[in-house]
């Protein structure tokens, strides 16, 4: 599980949710972003896979939130 800040969401989505599903595909993994949660400035994020998968995952991420 990881938190990511709300403003940075979408970015973790992507257009029409297309990075989530380019994570899904190139990692196998499943994903799952939490809807938002009112005062919340955080959203968790859990992501079921292997160790490497989930590295993964979470590398492409980053790389995005830091574009």
């Amino acid at each position: 599980m990881a938190f990511v800040p709300e403003g940075l969401v979408s970015l973790c989505i992507g257009h029409k949710g297309k990075l989530v599903s380019k994570i899904r595909e190139s990692t196998g993994l499943s994903l799952i972003i939490n809807q938002r949660v009112k005062n919340m400035s955080l959203r968790s994020v859990f992501c079921y896979g292997r160790p490497y998968e989930l590295a993964k995952a979470f590398q492409i991420m980053y790389n995005t939130l830091e574009e």
